[in-house]
């Protein structure tokens, strides 16, 4: 093939990939993922969330469905598992939890969920999965829910249709993936890779990414006495939830994330009530993102003092 056949031939499979990219990426006829950022792939990492519509959420389905096989074993293998919302995948993704957890040579995986969700998500994940870790890590801000709601029942209710649709997210994630890597630097890169809040994950221990997410706006954590008129109604829940999972009680740390405002006070009414440890340092000069994750600082120095306090009951329930 002479040079200008080849240049003809590139041009024309130049002009139709992007008017399929273009068509894809400007009508909700198709599902499109070009929108949200491609930069935290990785051999570990999937893309988890992104905030577009056309998106969203993959990990509930994900990991629910088994359709990352990779990060599944690692959860069915796990002696510890950290459960919550984004604010435990914010927190326990921070490098004092890695280090801490890696030095303990057992497996671990930090399960929460993002969309505000509660215990129904991993409830559902023991169910199917048959989970067996030796302790637990809750972040009650809150966690216990009698009711699937929100984007956890659709995940949980799921018919044929609601698997389809998150198997069809799969494949679009190999697309983008592979499209990011190769067609970053030409002039369809902004229609292709994005820059929407993306999250990423790692199949090896469930930590998330967060470098392409929400920029810094800098609000400070704050305390109050919220969520103290519901204890016994959440502990109720809790009973239930801790029926289904099996895992004994003295093997299970509580705690409350720092936010604005930090139900504090209810997280430790409830554990009394279930009569469960309860770990949530106080510390000065904390500050979030959003005004519901903690900055990167504030993630380090709060969550390595919380695994220093943790170490001696978790030595006990691994054995170590």
């Amino acid at each position: 093939m002479s040079s200008t056949q080849y240049l003809r031939s590139f041009l024309v499979v130049f002009v139709v990939a992007g008017a399929v990219i273009f068509t894809w990426a400007r009508t909700d006829l198709f599902p499109w993922i070009g929108a949200c950022s491609g930069a935290g792939y990785s051999e570990d990492h999937y893309l988890a969330y992104c905030e577009y519509g056309r998106y969203g959420d993959y990990e509930h389905g994900a990991l629910l469905y088994g359709l990352e096989p990779e990060a599944l074993e690692p959860i069915k293998r796990a002696d510890v598992l950290f459960l919550g919302n984004s604010r435990t995948q914010y927190t326990f993704s921070s490098e004092p939890v890695v280090d801490a957890m890696n030095a303990t040579g057992r497996p671990w995986y930090v399960m929460g969920f993002g969309f505000g969700a509660k215990s129904e998500m991993p409830q559902a994940m023991f169910a199917q999965h048959g989970l067996k870790p030796k302790m637990l890590v809750i972040n009650a801000d809150p966690f216990f829910n009698a009711e699937p709601s929100g984007i956890s029942r659709k995940i949980i209710d799921g018919d044929d249709a609601i698997v389809a649709e998150y198997g069809r997210k799969r494949w679009l994630q190999g697309l983008h993936q592979n499209l990011c890597a190769n067609w970053q630097d030409s002039a369809l890169a902004p229609v292709l890779c994005g820059s929407a809040p993306t999250l990423f994950r790692a199949r090896s221990n469930g930590t998330w990414n967060v470098e392409h997410y929400r920029p810094d706006r800098h609000i400070a954590v704050t305390y109050s006495d919220h969520l103290l008129d519901q204890v016994d109604e959440t502990a109720a829940a809790a009973e239930a939830f801790f029926d289904a999972v099996d895992v004994p009680r003295d093997c299970v740390v509580l705690t409350v994330l720092p936010q604005r405002p930090t139900p504090l006070d209810a997280g430790r009414a409830l554990a009394d009530t279930l009569g469960i440890t309860f770990v949530a340092p106080e510390l000065d000069d904390l500050w979030t993102i959003d005004a519901s994750h903690m900055d990167v600082d504030s993630n380090v120095r709060w969550s390595s003092e919380f695994m220093q306090t943790i170490a001696p009951q978790m030595a006990k329930c691994l054995q170590l």
